[in-house]
């Protein structure tokens, strides 16, 4: 995976205190990223109705529909679409 890819992800891990993507097989995904590595990150699905098992993933990173990114921010009380910083 590539660098850039890599940090994009490591960006998008820092931002808020919940992450939402969509993966390329149209699986959408709530929860926490817990880490990052060089070809999949460990993730951490939130419980709810849709998630009985919140048991931890591991995630190809080329699955992840990078242009799905959004988190929570507890400011706006709402979801924010992901952007990498300028």
């Amino acid at each position: 995976m590539t660098v850039t890819t890599i940090q994009l992800l490591e960006s998008f891990e820092e931002h808020g205190r919940k992450h939402a993507m969509r993966l390329k097989d149209g699986r959408e995904l709530l929860g926490w990223v817990q880490e990052v590595g060089s070809l999949a990150i460990r993730f951490q699905p939130a419980p709810g109705p849709f998630c009985s098992d919140p048991a931890e993933m591991e995630i190809a990173i080329d699955q992840i529909d990078l242009g799905s990114l959004a988190y929570w921010d507890d400011g706006r009380k709402g979801w924010i679409d992901f952007s990498p910083p300028a």
